[in-house]
């Protein structure tokens, strides 16, 4: 598990240790794990961030996952990925509304969370979405082509 900080946003990502020198290490998929084993290392994510909120000296940091599109998504047709699913699920179970905001956005398989002591998480996410949005480039690189097909119009 890696977390990558960029600006006041922290990046939750994780990969197989087998996998750590390949360069698609991030979309690597087929690893035989349960869904279970799936959910445990999903849980552990999500205990991580925990550990990382209690030690951080900085309330305003923003936790947050960009679920991986993989070519299944595509060929299933979805807007959203499976991973994205997967997170939004666990991370809105773990994380309680009562003690931290929540923000998503499906067609860009994004998902973050932040202390309810941060009282600039609504204006953080708005301009981390507007980053996005001026910059297609990166945007497209989260997005399955259900998504850029409904919301960019290509075919």
């Amino acid at each position: 598990m890696e977390i990558y900080y960029y600006q006041e946003f922290a990046f939750i990502k994780f990969h197989p240790k087998i996998h750590e020198n390949h360069p698609e290490k991030y979309q690597i998929i087929g690893m035989g794990l349960s869904v279970g084993e799936i959910k445990k290392l999903l849980n552990t994510s999500c205990k991580i961030i925990l550990d990382e909120i209690d030690k951080s000296d900085n309330e305003n940091i923003v936790y947050a996952f960009f679920g991986q599109w993989y070519d299944k998504d595509n060929e299933k047709n979805r807007i959203a990925s499976k991973r994205f699913s997967l997170y939004r699920k666990q991370v809105a179970t773990f994380f309680s509304i009562d003690k931290f905001f929540h923000s998503e956005e499906e067609v860009v398989n994004f998902y973050c969370i932040s202390p309810k002591k941060n009282k600039k998480f609504n204006k953080q996410v708005i301009k981390l979405r507007n980053e996005l949005a001026n910059d297609m480039s990166l945007t497209e690189l989260f997005m399955t082509e259900k998504a850029k097909e409904d919301l960019l119009g290509y075919e």
